[in-house]
């Protein structure tokens, strides 16, 4: 029969009311069998019909039931260690594991009959609770996670890649890679997500260029859709002629680079600090008091004087000072002078108990007995204490380039307006009176020398004039040339999309307009209608009345861009380029609490996979699909009945 034994040639009645052939084959016996039998073959491979194998035996249906809510059972002891960060693995006592996984799997099985049968009755090779299953599961709960932020990345098109590196515990330099797209799905939130660590066996630009797009088209991220690069400041990344950025370029012309503005800013306060002598000088000693009161009897001996003096802090001492922690600084310097009269007692004290400590803390007592040390201190505290809120603010995944270069600009222009503000500065010395009274310190003006090379030498008729010329006014100017070079506006014609906003369309020029129309040529929707389009959307905000929005954030969660698709796009695309590296550091942080010095042999992968289970807490693991994916990746004595397609 035509359709069934044989093949159909007759194409000339093959439609038609009367002598239609292949609608008249859809109504006989045959072809209506087929397609039953054809309908239960998906429900099965789907998992929504059971197979026939099963519907013959209910022991065999039971008996994968019982294996699946086996391994579901383990599954979850696995999921929930991953997710809090807790180790898996313990100490050997002869031929068993006295782990946190063992100790949660029996303590489990007291109230889960299913899994307590399992381990009574399963042989020692099939109970599933070998590292090597450990990582099978833990790699499949990693690849879940990634795959959930890879389909969302996809859907939003266009994305930017941050990266950067650190060694572990181990020595191994491990490749943090993060993603930074728009979600329209989620009201246009931007998001910075982590998608793992690759090991790198060299730090040269090469080897990390090739680590980065061999992991994001493993990943299934093509390069083609790369818009941005996000990278600190290091000659390997940011290279012009043969870093990382410019290596990716070549590939990828319109992956523009961004220099990370939060390691930026750092510079700022690190240079702004290091340039001016006398606050260079008083950095140095304030993290030697900090070191000196970090460890051992002397921090005891600082927080009992804390505690009886009822400090707002509570006993906590003077925290450390880092190069890399950006907001270390501000706070040792706030500690430093707020625990001032405690710690002078404490170091009077450790001084007169005469231990091999007396000597250092006479050095440092000395040293702190020094007006100059306690006004720079309050004048250092004070002008950092404005970078501080825009350092907190870079830190944030929702800041665009715009409104970095913005604050970064305002800030700038606070603190140089401090140059001139005499009475600003008279509060402030103040302060540091009254700080160096508690510890019976009296101010004194330096004397003035023919030629001084180690500190300022400004003549002035009082010791608040001596200070501010010498001290604030310098300080002040370097930290305010520091913030103005190192945050500096780019003219890349990406940005340009910043003056789409409508508080900004004035300054929208002829010229800006085609040199960003040039750029985003390739990328828009309807390129042709580009150019009405954007004069339509100037024409949409020519006699409005109110407050307009300010951010590109705010102008795409306004609801008004369905009709400007162009503008819309390019506005995705700007808020897609990166502004920091926050989230590599943060995933550095999940890093060190990760692989720790008793979990330095941890794999790559395992490690990889825990941390993206650490780092995204917040996306919920479904325990089905995961098994499913486990039993899919090989071959399995215990049977599942999911689908291995």
């Amino acid at each position: 029969m035509t359709f069934q034994t044989e093949g159909f040639r007759d194409w000339k009645n093959a439609v038609g009311e009367k002598r239609g052939i292949i609608s008249n084959h859809e109504k006989t016996p045959g072809h209506m069998t087929a397609s039953t039998l054809a309908e239960n073959f998906l429900s099965v491979t789907k998992g929504q019909m059971e197979n026939i194998q099963s519907v013959i035996s209910k022991t065999y249906s039971d008996k994968v039931e019982k294996n699946r809510k086996t391994l579901l059972s383990i599954l979850d002891v696995v999921i929930n260690l991953g997710q809090r960060n807790v180790a898996f693995r313990g100490n050997w006592k002869g031929d068993s594991e006295d782990g946190n996984f063992i100790h949660f799997i029996q303590w489990k099985s007291h109230f889960d009959d299913v899994l307590s049968q399992h381990l009574e009755t399963a042989p020692g090779n099939a109970k599933y609770l070998s590292p090597i299953i450990q990582n099978e599961m833990i790699s499949c709960c990693g690849d879940e996670i990634r795959d959930f932020i890879v389909r969302r990345i996809q859907k939003s098109k266009y994305f930017s890649v941050l990266a950067d590196e650190t060694a572990d515990i181990s020595g191994t330099e491990q490749l943090s890679i993060c993603i930074r797209y728009v979600s329209e799905s989620d009201n246009f939130e931007i998001h910075e997500d982590f998608l793992g660590f690759c090991p790198l066996l060299k730090q040269d630009s090469e080897s990390i260029t090739k680590a980065i797009i061999e992991q994001l088209s493993k990943w299934g991220l093509h390069v083609s859709l790369l818009r941005g690069q996000g990278y600190d400041g290091a000659s390997n990344m940011s290279g012009r002629l043969s870093g990382v950025q410019k290596r990716i370029q070549e590939v990828q012309p319109r992956a523009l680079y961004t220099h990370c503005r939060s390691h930026a800013l750092n510079l700022v306060v690190v240079h702004g600090c290091t340039d001016v002598p006398i606050v260079r000088n008083t950095m140095t000693l304030i993290e030697k008091v900090a070191v000196f009161f970090s460890a051992g009897t002397r921090k005891h001996k600082l927080q009992d004087i804390l505690q009886e003096q009822g400090s707002d802090d509570g006993p906590r001492g003077i925290p450390l000072m880092s190069d890399t922690r950006w907001g270390s600084r501000i706070k040792t310097v706030s500690a430093f002078i707020s625990k001032l009269e405690p710690t002078h007692s404490a170091l009077q004290e450790i001084e007169s108990d005469c231990t091999h400590n007396s000597e250092k803390a006479s050095r440092l007592r000395n040293s702190i007995e020094s007006f100059d040390t306690i006004i720079t201190s309050v004048v250092t505290q004070n002008v950092l204490g404005y970078i501080w809120p825009l350092t907190l603010k870079l830190q944030s995944p929702n800041v665009d380039l715009s409104s970095a270069y913005k604050e970064g600009r305002q800030v700038a222009e606070v603190i140089e307006s401090l140059r001139n503000d005499e009475e600003r500065f008279c509060k402030i010395y103040q302060q540091a009176v009254q700080l160096a009274n508690a510890i019976d310190v009296t101010p004194v003006k330096k004397r003035i020398v023919v030629k001084q090379q180690h500190r300022g030498n400004v003549p002035a008729q009082s010791i608040a004039e001596h200070y501010r010329l010498n001290l604030f006014i310098p300080f002040i100017d370097h930290v305010t040339n520091e913030l103005r070079t190192r945050l500096a506006e780019s003219t890349e014609p990406a940005l340009l999309a910043a003056y789409l906003v409508p508080e900004a369309l004035p300054q929208l020029s002829e010229e800006r307009e085609n040199r960003l129309l040039a750029w985003y040529k390739e990328d828009l929707p309807y390129p042709d209608t580009a150019e009405q389009e954007i004069h339509r959307w100037k024409h949409q905000f020519q006699n409005h009345t109110g407050p307009l929005p300010a951010t590109a954030m705010e102008t795409l969660q306004n609801g008004i861009l369905e009709f400007y698709p162009n503008v819309k796009c390019m506005l995705l695309l700007f808020l897609t380029l990166p502004v920091t590296t926050c989230s590599c550091e943060r995933s550095f942080s999940a890093l060190r609490r990760l692989k720790t010095w008793l979990r330095s042999t941890m794999g790559d992968e395992r490690l990889s996979s825990l941390a993206l289970m650490h780092v995204h807490q917040n996306i919920e693991i479904d325990p089905h699909r995961v098994l499913q994916r486990w039993d899919a990746s090989g071959h399995r004595r215990i049977v599942t009945c999911f689908d291995k397609s």
